[in-house]
């Protein structure tokens, strides 16, 4: 009998946690998807570039992601994160080979084009895949509303996805926008270094003009417009606003010449034309727009003919090792563990900044500098509803994204504060579904259905994957950025395809027959990581467990406990440490009783309508 466990190596009197494997347990083994806000097959989309099949890997970025393009060089990668490849050497290059992919295919495609099957019988469809919203409608038919009157306020990443999928749906949007161009955070906070403004231009106007959507420029929500006259026009309305940032408060007077804030910086650098700058400039902070800043102020002196004398200062950093990496490459000097005391100024002009040193109060440093650069959070833009918030943020059912005022929905950053553009669509999917839910006046079910298909390793490995190295994508040489130009080119077709080649397919399991395993241990010895092993029904905990012992030996874990390893009766449990399974299949081919099986898992999701909602 085969359980999986969560902790492995463990002290000698202390029992392995276990986990029984289900769908849940597959699905969240491929844990570059499951780490993804939008649950991306990011799997499936390397596997597809690695055979060469590019419009199947395009198609799979694309499915649960409006923006796959933009996320292709500014998302924060949390999936690169999740990769259990880093167990082995490094993670793989998901993010820049999505940049490859949509390099490949620029043009956007109509949404309603994008439903049916991939090629591949692995890969897996999410309910919030353009396949699964299509195909929802499809079944549904008569049987549903459509046609809703929806007002979405910002045209950000979360109020695009939400009028993406609703259009969908079909339902009437109407984004009411307070700038004169979409695109929020990406297209005005995201410097172009990072990301190409043509690329966020194309995937906005390929939800803009979806059938069903509309979009208003230049009207203000508490200004130009208010939540109740939007209730007397719309049947229901989407809060989707950004975020403003904010400066210091009694540390920094607010009216000394040089002090600017991190968002106004970046709101007014397009990468070619931008706000004059210092001679000596100090950022403060250590998120996203920091580093941002701090490389943008790089680029507005080399603009202006003057010396990098940049710093930035933070006690932490979190941003990816390719930002610090690149913001030192470019001349930033970086403070860690360092934060902002005070300033210094004369007759209302900033001559320098004072820093103390977080390990040590003792330790204090005095900078010269003419501008200072501040990122300390941000908040919701001041949109003057009288709806409940903590600090700052909308209230909201995390699940539907429903408001405390009926008719209301909130998502992106005015919902769930700071956050980056995948964290955003995945808000904007969860409101996008919460309205249908109100609109139909039922509850809206996800189905998900899993199945496995055995393989033979020759069919999914790739000779030499675990011995590949890392193939890092081309950047710009740092002599050549001052133009604001992209910094990352990507991949050639060669470099991609490797790269891709590196993937451990971690939706291929190994599936244990127990009723034609005999103990053998084969499988153990021949484990080159180490990651099987053999013990005791006495010796493991976890959930289901008991019950599962309980069915195969007609005993519960307890009787095993009770009697010592010696008389256990033929009791055991192969168990395995999947952090350090690389798929390489030696076990299966050890076996002497074909016990073990190599079988590709996916799974599809499909949205259900349920009961009624009852008042």
């Amino acid at each position: 009998m085969a359980v999986t466990p969560q902790e492995f190596n463990l002290a000698v009197g202390q029992r392995y946690s276990l986990e029984v494997p289900g769908l849940e347990y597959y699905r969240n083994n491929v844990t570059c998807s499951s780490g993804c806000p939008v649950q991306t097959d990011a799997r499936g989309a390397v596997t597809a570039v690695q055979r060469g099949d590019y419009r199947d890997a395009w198609l799979i970025s694309r499915q649960p992601n409006p923006f796959s393009s933009v996320c292709g060089t500014a998302c924060y990668a949390p999936c690169e994160d999740s990769c259990r490849r880093g167990n082995v050497d490094a993670p793989i290059e998901i993010k820049n080979l999505k940049k490859f992919i949509n390099d490949k295919f620029p043009d956007q495609q109509d949404p309603f084009e994008l439903g049916g099957k991939l090629n591949a019988p692995e890969n897996s469809h999410t309910a919030f895949s353009v396949a699964a919203l299509l195909d929802y409608v499809n079944r549904y038919g008569v049987e549903r509303k459509s046609g809703a009157r929806i007002g979405v306020v910002g045209a950000g990443p979360a109020g695009l996805t939400a009028a993406h999928d609703l259009a969908l749906l079909g339902h009437n949007v109407t984004i009411l926008e307070a700038h004169s161009a979409p695109g929020g955070t990406m297209a005005r906070m995201i410097p172009s270094y990072r990301l190409n403004a043509e690329d966020v231009m194309k995937e906005c106007y390929s939800i803009l003009e979806m059938p069903g959507v509309e979009i208003r420029y230049g009207v203000r929500l508490g200004v130009d417009v208010t939540v109740d006259s939007l209730l007397g026009e719309f049947e229901y309305l989407l809060i989707a606003v950004g975020m403003g940032g904010r400066k210091l408060k009694q540390e920094v007077p607010h009216d000394v010449k040089g002090v600017i804030c991190s968002y106004d910086l970046l709101d007014h650098w397009n990468g070619d034309v931008g706000e004059g700058i210092g001679d000596s400039v100090t950022v403060v902070g250590g998120a996203q727009d920091a580093i941002d800043a701090a490389r943008a102020a790089v680029r507005l002196q080399m603009q202006q003919g003057n010396a990098i004398n940049v710093r930035l200062v933070a006690n932490q950093i979190d941003v990816s090792k390719f930002e610090i990496q690149q913001a030192k490459l470019e001349g930033v000097s970086i403070y860690l563990g360092w934060e902002f005391q005070s300033i210094d100024s004369d007759a209302g002009t900033l001559t320098g900044v004072n820093i103390v040193s977080r390990n040590n109060s003792d330790q204090e440093a005095s900078i010269y500098s003419d501008t200072l650069v501040v990122s300390v959070g941000s908040a919701p833009s001041d949109i003057s509803i009288d709806l409940p918030r903590e600090k700052g943020v909308l209230n909201i059912d995390q699940a539907t994204g429903a408001t405390e005022m009926d008719r209301v929905f909130a998502a992106g950053q005015a919902a769930t504060g700071r956050s980056s553009i995948i964290d955003a669509v995945a808000s904007g999917h969860i409101a996008a579904c919460g309205l249908e839910s109100t609109v139909q006046g039922r509850s809206i079910g996800i189905k998900r259905v899993g199945q496995m298909l055995a393989m033979n390793p020759d069919d999914y490995q790739v000779p030499g994957y675990l011995t590949a190295p890392k193939i890092a994508p081309d950047v710009l040489d740092p002599e050549f950025r001052v133009s604001g130009d992209v910094v990352e080119i990507g991949y050639s077709e060669d470099d991609a395809c490797n790269e891709a080649a590196r993937c451990l397919k971690c939706n291929v399991n190994t599936v244990f027959d127990s009723h034609s395993c005999i103990n053998c241990g084969e499988c153990v010895d021949v484990c080159p990581y180490l990651c099987l092993n053999i013990v005791g029904a006495g010796e493991v905990k976890g959930v289901d467990v008991d019950s599962l012992v309980l069915s195969h030996y007609g005993e519960p874990l307890d009787h095993f406990r009770q009697r010592s390893q010696d008389d256990a009766g033929g009791s055991a449990l192969i168990i395995k440490d999947e952090d350090i399974c690389t798929r390489c299949g030696l076990c299966a081919m050890a076996c002497p009783t074909d016990a073990i099986n190599m079988e590709w898992f996916s799974f599809c999701e499909s949205i259900e309508l349920e009961t009624m909602v009852l008042d």
